[in-house]
């Protein structure tokens, strides 16, 4: 069980983001970065000062203490810590720069949208677990949000400046800009959840066996590549370590319980999703719902295998944008739903909420690791 602490800051942490979604939109966008100021202060203090939790942390912390010890470090991430290293921060200080560093992409990259009110506070929920646990991930994925702000502003200059350097720090990041690229100008509708919803739910029933089939033939294919970078070069030497049948993780196998909730979360984002756009048309949600649809199934179908499920959780970490958006819809524009639309789309509300109050609430009480410097 956690301890008192991290409840009690991870409760006003939540509580100053939920206080965001309680103004005005008008309000919200006229003063976005002063009412985000406190909220975005208690991320920094909560996720910057968290010991001990988070896939490498201890080993990462070593890396930042020790820069010019560590060359083999993706260079881009190495000048990072370098440069922090250089203006005196220790690891506690560095750990806040990253978290600094996410939350002000995250939140650039919602103020993009209309009727984002609600987005905020949905980016926490569905990235602090992301950006605690998967570090040098989490620093690529900062700069690839602040591509996608750029990208939505129609600011090319700003994309091409920010790709290298998330090439520079973590090369699988680059996946989540190009597949939202992709994704925009591939078409200008959203992905039928009469289509989405029946593959997310085959994929969820049949995960374990389709991880099998995979784990048979995907470790051969993958260790032909060689593009030069030594990141993945260590995945794809190893190949049958992190995608072969022993790299099928069983701590992410799902109870009957937990995949029925997942699955009524899935599919709810993607009815409700569908229904806003269809009423309130709008070219960047529509993308970003897409990309959702993609990264619910992907993270179904890779669910299993650690790596490959680190890679797509940012694409289904887009959620944030369709959900805000179609919570936004239905407060101030549902009469334009009909009886059974609105019906639906409550039943599909009440679900998505009831997921999230039990995982956040599980993650708040009973974390896999929890505790902050001053408890060490």
């Amino acid at each position: 069980m956690a301890g008192l602490d991290h409840i009690i800051l991870f409760l006003l942490l939540f509580f100053s983001f939920y206080i965001v979604s309680l103004n005005k939109q008008s309000y919200v966008e006229k003063y976005y970065w002063r009412v985000m100021l406190i909220p975005i202060i208690l991320y920094t203090f909560v996720l910057g000062c968290r010991y001990g939790w988070g896939n490498d942390y201890l080993w990462y912390k070593q890396r930042i203490e020790n820069p010019y010890y560590f060359m083999n470090e993706s260079y881009g991430f190495q000048i990072i810590n370098l440069f922090l290293k250089a203006i005196g921060l220790n690891y506690v200080g560095v750990y806040m720069v990253y978290s600094l560093l996410y939350i002000v992409a995250g939140l650039s990259f919602v103020k993009t949208y209309n009727g984002n009110k609600f987005m905020p506070i949905l980016f926490v929920i569905a990235n602090y677990h992301f950006q605690a646990y998967c570090i040098r991930q989490a620093v690529a994925h900062a700069f690839v949000l602040f591509s996608l702000s750029f990208f939505n502003k129609k600011n090319w200059v700003g994309v091409l400046i920010i790709i290298p350097i998330v090439l520079s720090v973590h090369s699988a990041a680059i996946l989540t800009l190009l597949v939202c690229v992709i994704a925009y100008y591939l078409t200008s509708k959203p992905i039928s959840y009469k289509i989405s919803i029946p593959v997310y739910i085959f994929v969820a029933v049949f995960s374990l066996r389709i991880a099998i089939v995979f784990s048979t033939y995907f470790p051969e294919y993958i260790a032909l590549l060689s593009v030069g970078d030594d990141a993945l070069a260590h995945y794809t030497e190893q190949s049958e370590r992190w995608f072969g049948e022993n790299a099928i993780m069983e701590e992410f196998f799902q109870s009957i319980h937990a995949l029925l909730l997942t699955t009524v979360f899935a599919v709810g984002i993607l009815y409700i999703g569908g229904m806003s756009l269809k009423y309130s048309p709008s070219r960047i949600v529509t993308y970003g719902y897409n990309v959702t649809a993609v990264g619910l199934i992907l993270q179904k179908f890779f669910g299993l295998f650690e790596i490959l499920l680190r890679i797509s959780s940012p694409l289904m970490f887009m959620y944030v944008i369709p959900l805000g958006y179609s919570i936004y819809f239905y407060k101030y524009k549902s009469f334009m739903l009909n009886p059974a639309e609105k019906r639906n789309y409550k039943i599909s509300l009440f679900g998505i909420v009831t997921y999230l109050v039990l995982f956040q609430g599980r993650e708040l009480v009973f974390p896999k690791l929890s505790g902050f410097i001053w408890n060490i």
